[in-house]
């Protein structure tokens, strides 16, 4: 990480520990093409905030709340080993499979399928 180092507060900008300099268009820009496509479109101050909030309903933004929170647990979980309740479960659907599958196979042979 690049340290801050001198702050220019009549013109608006930041020199950092390797030289580069940033002004507030600068930011501004990089800001915006960032935020771009991205939620509520070009989302820069509280006041284009309040604005979506009232095009959009309650429910899209509940919706999309509810998304990033499974969008998370998901990340969160890449890589790692099932927990054991799971684990059981899935080791008693496949004997509840195989155990039908036998059954099946049985009552085919004796005539009844």
């Amino acid at each position: 990480m690049v340290e801050i180092k001198e702050i220019n507060l009549p013109r608006n900008e930041v020199t950092y520990g390797d030289h580069s300099k940033v002004d507030y268009s600068t930011f501004y820009n990089a800001f915006v093409a960032h935020w771009n496509n991205r939620i509520a479109g070009e989302t820069i101050s509280p006041f284009h905030m309040e604005r979506f909030m009232k095009r959009g309903s309650a429910k899209n933004l509940d919706q999309l709340c509810k998304a990033k929170k499974a969008e998370g647990f998901i990340e969160a979980t890449l890589g790692k080993k099932m927990d054991a309740g799971m684990l059981k479960l899935v080791l008693i659907m496949v004997v509840v499979g195989i155990v039908a599958c036998v059954a099946v196979i049985i009552l085919k042979n004796m005539g009844l399928f």
